[in-house]
């Protein structure tokens, strides 16, 4: 998930990078979906909390399953 974060954190930086290629390439459908537009810090406040959501969800749904797995073996002996 730091690796998402990451990802995250480099376009949305990326978008300050305001060169003339770059630039022409933002212009095409692929450019702004995958690069964006502009540069907003209310982004990375965004990412960072979907991230950590998605990290809880995920460590709640780990949690459940191994007790569940743990449950399933002692049944069987």
């Amino acid at each position: 998930m730091i690796i998402s974060l990451l990802i995250c954190y480099c376009i949305e930086f990326l978008q300050l990078y305001q060169a003339e290629w770059i630039i022409t390439l933002r212009k095409t459908l692929f450019g702004r979906y995958a690069l964006g537009q502009g540069f907003l810090w209310s982004d990375l406040l965004a990412y960072t909390f979907g991230v950590a959501i998605a990290f809880i969800i995920e460590k709640i749904i780990l949690k459940y399953y191994a007790h569940e797995s743990r449950f399933r073996f002692k049944q069987q002996k």
